[in-house]
């Protein structure tokens, strides 16, 4: 029984005489099986011994040195012209490159400028075509081989096309590959400054926090003190109730100091309404206290319901963050 890397590439070479250009995933789908690295190597190898083939064709003897010559020398000069060419199309690429850059600033130009790209594109794939016509005339030039050596060069050709594709198709592969990366650093930094933001909201939000329990606390200490001069106060109304029932029975055994008592009947009076009206001004503090303090627990449960949103806003940003880093970027077969 063969072995995959045998059926891969016996595979590729009927997709090759079908005329099309044998990928991994179209012999993959033909032999049925096989992991994509193997046939990956097997491709390599495949297109190796395409190229060995077309160093050593299989001709006459009395032709192989004539045909090798005349092959190296229409080879040497489409490679010379295709550089020249190469090059000037890769100075008008980057000079495409540095308009496009320019009109991207110029909202205004921006229309007439791609117009002008795509045009001088279209004149770069003509200039393309017609060197790719001077190459055909100078393998024209061996039109009166045999036919032998006309099928040999046309197999070259075509296995040369094939080739160019394949590498086309891997460099628009590793294209594809870094723009989803960028893309993936791009969306990572996103996250990064997210995050960064909630937890500077988070550390705002504990400030914040920090800040209404102390008050709670200073306002709580001041309800505790104003209870205890409020009980003091009580305690002393009551030694001066217990006063005037003494200084009342003085009066009654004492009619000669009447005025005095009178006098000092007056003051316990006065000190009684100053006692009662400080009374209700605490008392009006303790309500304002309680109310004080009921707002502020309704505060405080608010603050700690945004801190569990926080909290859990920052979790689900972890996890995305993680998967994001974890998670591979996705990259189309070629």
């Amino acid at each position: 029984m063969s072995s995959t890397r045998d059926r891969a590439k016996a595979s590729a070479m009927e997709i090759l005489c079908a005329g099309q250009r044998p990928t991994a995933e179209q012999v993959r789908q033909s032999i049925g099986q096989g992991a994509q690295q193997t046939i990956l190597s097997a491709l390599d190898e495949f297109w190796a011994e395409v190229g060995e083939r077309l160093r050593e064709p299989r001709l006459p003897e009395a032709l192989v040195k004539p045909v090798r010559e005349l092959w190296g020398q229409a080879v040497e000069e489409a490679q010379r012209q295709w550089a020249s060419e190469k090059t000037r199309l890769e100075m008008d690429s980057r000079n495409l490159r540095v308009q496009l850059d320019a009109v991207v600033l110029e909202n205004s130009d921006l229309i007439a400028a791609v117009e002008a790209a795509r045009t001088a594109a279209a004149e770069a794939d003509a200039r393309a075509r017609e060197q790719s016509d001077r190459i055909v005339a100078l393998e024209g030039e061996v039109a009166d081989a045999e036919m032998q050596i006309m099928r040999a060069r046309e197999e070259g050709d075509q296995l040369q096309l094939a080739l160019t594709a394949e590498r086309d198709g891997r460099e628009r592969d590793q294209a594809a590959w870094l723009l989803q990366l960028d893309k993936a650093r791009q969306d990572l930094k996103a996250m990064i400054a997210e995050k960064n933001k909630l937890a500077t909201q988070l550390a705002d939000a504990r400030d914040s926090l920090a800040k209404h329990r102390i008050t709670l606390a200073r306002k709580e200490q001041h309800e505790t003190d104003l209870e205890s001069r409020i009980l003091a106060l009580g305690q002393e109304n009551a030694r001066l109730e217990e006063l005037a029932n003494e200084r009342s029975e003085l009066l009654g055994l004492e009619r000669e100091r009447t005025l005095r008592a009178e006098l000092a009947r007056d003051d316990v009076t006065r000190s009684l309404e100053s006692a009662e009206a400080e009374r209700a001004g605490l008392r009006d503090r303790d309500d304002r206290l309680r109310l004080d303090r009921e707002r502020l627990t309704t505060e405080n449960v608010r603050l700690h319901a945004e801190l569990a949103a926080v909290h859990a806003t920052q979790r689900h940003l972890e996890e995305t963050l993680r998967l994001a880093v974890l998670r591979p970027p996705e990259i189309s077969a070629g």
